[in-house]
């Protein structure tokens, strides 16, 4: 993976990482691997953190809650973000696909 594509993915847990230490007491799991060239990432956040499956879709306002700033930076950093929160936590996964599967940008305009 690209060393800037690289930097994007640990900047964006870092923004998981820090929701996720608001939390006191929790046991946050982090875990990662990589599939057919893309990198995974999990993160398990235990108790009571549970978010609404869109947060982050839109920019944050002015004065919008820690949270979804961070999430926006997330879907920013990241090609892939799922969040889905249960009674137990909420779970966290990014993913950074490999280049194999981003395609290629082409230059110039697009006649019609």
């Amino acid at each position: 993976m690209a060393a800037e594509r690289t930097h994007d993915l640990v900047q964006a847990l870092v923004e998981v990482l820090t929701i996720a230490l608001q939390h006191p007491l929790n046991r946050s799991r982090l875990t990662f691997y990589v599939e057919n060239g893309s990198v995974i990432t999990h993160i398990q956040i235990p108790g009571p953190v549970t978010m609404d499956p869109l947060i982050g879709y839109a920019p944050p306002s002015g004065l919008s809650d820690n949270a979804i700033t961070h999430l926006w930076s997330v879907r920013q950093l990241v090609d892939i973000a799922e969040i889905v929160s249960h009674t137990s936590g909420t779970d966290f996964r990014l993913i950074q696909l490999s280049e194999d599967w981003i395609p290629a940008r082409r230059e110039g305009s697009v006649s019609g």
